[in-house]
């Protein structure tokens, strides 16, 4: 949450900064920002790790590969909202596009305050399989888009159903993962995400190159819907895999 709060606020500043002086203020934030994080988690104290044996990650590849294939198809929104919606907005003559990612981010955070408990109450995938049907629906609305109010409708929708799909993914990981192993089943799960930005990103832009912008949103939801169906064999595997 507070990852995306910083990209709720940083796209319209950035969108400021750039306006007033361009690349050079983006960069010279960019540089100052880490360094006052820095001042900032100095003064916390370090916790002394258990020590536990070495694992490798082939004694949890088994317990987090559905889990992270789901993750990882619904992850391709990440990439296509960061890379592609300002430019789309751009392309459309829609002058908000900054303020789209904004209210993505801010629907994000929004469904994980208030909906945050509901992996807990009912089960990871079966909130998924909800979160995901959410958020391809709003991927579409976006891509399909022929008014502004309409993609930023479709970008809020889309924010809102991505929120649950990492929490409630992320805890079938932990319900399967031995307690010795869940730090680093979570860290092979999170890995997915970096997997799928490294492949999913240059994909998507050149499918926007040969079928435009609109195209990246339309094929980020229907990654969304191919990932229900993981949703639902992890819903009827409930055991642990390992």
């Amino acid at each position: 949450m507070a990852m995306f709060a910083a990209m709720a606020a940083g796209a319209p500043i950035g969108s400021y900064l750039y306006a007033r002086t361009a690349f050079l203020g983006i960069a010279v934030v960019t540089v100052l920002l880490p360094i006052m994080s820095l001042l900032v988690i100095a003064r916390l104290h370090p916790l002394e790790p258990r020590v536990a044996s070495p694992r490798k990650i082939s004694s949890v590849l088994g317990t987090v590969l559905l889990p992270g294939l789901g993750f990882a198809m619904s992850g391709i929104t990440f990439g296509s909202i960061t890379g592609f919606v300002t430019l789309y907005f751009a392309t459309r003559g829609w002058p908000h596009g900054a303020v789209a990612f904004t209210i993505f981010a801010l629907a994000l955070i929004a469904a994980r305050v208030v909906a945050g408990q509901l992996p807990d109450r009912f089960g990871g995938a079966r909130v998924a399989i909800v979160c995901l049907a959410v958020q391809s629906a709003g991927l579409a609305t976006l891509g399909f888009a022929t008014s502004e109010l309409a993609a930023m409708i479709g970008a809020g929708v889309a924010g809102a159903g991505f929120s649950l799909v990492f929490p409630s993914l992320s805890l079938e990981v932990v319900k399967r993962a031995p307690p010795e192993n869940r730090g680093l089943a979570m860290g092979t799960y999170n890995a997915f995400l970096d997997l799928t930005l490294g492949i999913g990103s240059p994909a998507l832009g050149w499918l926007a190159s040969h079928a435009g912008l609109g195209s990246v949103f339309v094929a980020s939801a229907i990654a969304a819907i191919l990932a229900i169906p993981i949703a639902i064999a992890l819903l009827n595997n409930r055991g642990p895999s390992c």
